[in-house]
């Protein structure tokens, strides 16, 4: 999934910039910039994460069951580089993929707000298993993007200067448009400017005082029921729209609350910064724009088999080389390069899963294919036994439980969760976990699922998937025949 957020003016890269990689309890961060910000950078998302858990009532030493990739780079050249066509303004993006969960941005000291917002999105889907109303949804990741960031202070809740300037001059939209649309469905860009202000002062409104959060949470509870939207509000607040309309522009103009958190709060984090392998220097971002293609790109396979040819015998390029294989190219080519590397390294957990990946989907091409899903397994297993915590492994497992006629059992289901419980934000496994529901009858379930995916402002093909399949299965529990379509299909990693 792809989001993306306008704001970054970005740092020059040097001609000879180095990727460095620091690591952390809960982040890696990539850099190809100064060593100092790296760290600093680090440190920042240290406190950042910290202090999200501690204003949430979660244990602010917690860590995710999955560590999130941060890339910095230097100019917007290096994030179409990932992503192609990307808008001129737009200094950052997230994508959740079947291959790696990753934010890209451009540096910068004093703003960080594009990253910011992404990671708010990243926490909230992680942290929360219900979905939330898209106002909110995008008011919690402005709220929390507009925090003043230093290594080990923190300041939550001053005004977002750009969205405070479209409120004090801009045409607020009719509070009934803000509960009920979604930003893509707007074609004015000011009035997609004001959604994000509105629905800034509305989450500000509701965060910045404790005695406002039982209304938040009632609001929230009337909607999972199929309340409308416009009574659920009136119901939880006890006002009217109107009155709730007047109670924010009066909040607007009031000097707005904010929360400091410094780091002396938490235990200092150890960062380790390494220099990359020549390898992954010439070929992280290639890397990253595989993982982000799920069409066929005959270019960017080219691209890759050219460009990892000078590095034989580096792992890093050689596993890339595999995955574009697989993906792109020849998979009896990637078959035969990943068997290559485990003759070598019998316990690389990496190709252990990409050669299961493999055999499996050379069995979906052949007929006679049951030996091929049993040699995937067994890889997959192995990889399993060595690392447990592995979304895509699990992923995998279940994926390829799916031709056998007792599919889904128990353990299946139980094979899906804890993949989603490792990474909630990735679309594939929270269809995946949903259908396997759905197939066993368990439509209650599967719809709890689907609701965070349901609920994002953003459209995609997942989010569409994950309402139509919503409305079926509320259609099998009231004793309905479904509309049309099935929901067998499956989600592709795609951009947004």
């Amino acid at each position: 999934m792809l989001l993306t957020l306008v704001t970054l003016v970005g740092l020059a890269t040097p001609a000879t910039a180095e990727w460095r990689r620091a690591d952390t309890p809960r982040f890696v961060v990539y850099s190809d910039g100064d060593t100092g910000q790296l760290r600093d950078a680090a440190l920042q998302l240290e406190l950042y994460e910290s202090a999200l858990r501690l204003l949430h009532q979660l244990d602010p030493n917690g860590a995710p069951k999955h560590r999130i990739a941060i890339y910095l780079v230097g100019d917007h050249a290096a994030l179409t580089a990932v992503e192609p066509g990307l808008p001129d303004d737009v200094a950052g993006f997230y994508q959740a993929t079947n291959d790696e969960i990753f934010a890209l941005a451009v540096r910068e000291r004093r703003d960080q707000s594009t990253l910011l917002h992404e990671y708010a999105h990243h926490f909230m889907i992680g942290s929360f298993a219900t979905g939330f109303p898209s106002w909110f949804v995008e008011g919690y990741a402005e709220y929390f993007a507009s925090a003043q960031l230093q290594p080990r202070r923190m300041v939550i809740g001053e005004v977002n200067r750009g969205r405070g300037d479209w409120l004090a001059y801009g045409q607020w939209l009719p509070l009934q448009t803000i509960l009920t649309r979604r930003p893509f469905e707007f074609q004015d860009p000011k009035a997609v400017s004001m959604y994000y202000a509105q629905s800034w002062l509305l989450t500000h409104w509701f965060l910045s005082n404790p005695a406002r959060t039982p209304i938040l949470y009632a609001y929230i509870d009337k909607l999972r029921t199929g309340m409308d939207p416009v009574e659920a509000m009136e119901a939880a607040s006890g006002m009217t729209l109107a009155q709730l309309d007047r109670q924010q522009r009066e909040y607007a103009r009031q000097r707005m609350a904010i929360k400091i958190i410094t780091g002396d709060q938490f235990p200092q984090p150890d960062v380790r910064v390494t220099t990359l392998s020549a390898a992954e220097d010439s070929l992280l971002l290639l890397s990253l724009k595989l993982s982000s293609t799920p069409e066929k790109d005959p270019a960017l396979l080219e691209e890759i088999r050219r460009r990892t040819a000078p590095f034989p015998d580096d792992r890093f390029a050689q596993l890339l080389l595999s995955r574009a294989e697989l993906r792109q190219g020849d998979k009896a080519v990637a078959r035969s390069l990943l068997e290559q590397r485990l003759a070598a390294s019998p316990d690389d957990v990496d190709v252990l899963r990409l050669l299961g990946e493999t055999l499996w989907e050379q069995a979906r091409d052949d007929p006679d294919g049951m030996a091929l899903v049993r040699d995937s397994r067994r890889y997959l297993a192995k990889a399993y036994q060595i690392a447990p915590d592995d979304y895509r492994t699990l992923m995998l497992l279940a994926e390829t439980r799916q031709v056998a006629p007792n599919y889904p059992t128990d353990n299946d289901v139980e094979t899906l969760l804890a993949g989603l419980e490792l990474a909630p934000q990735v679309a594939t496994l929270r269809v995946m976990a949903a259908q396997a529901r759905a197939r066993r009858e368990e439509y209650d379930e599967a719809i709890d699922l689907l609701q965070p995916l349901a609920a994002s402002p953003h459209a995609s093909g997942a989010t569409s998937m994950a309402r139509h399949l919503i409305a079926q299965y509320r259609a099998r529990l009231a004793g309905e025949e479904p509309a049309t379509g099935s929901d067998a299909a499956a989600v592709e990693p795609a951009a947004e």
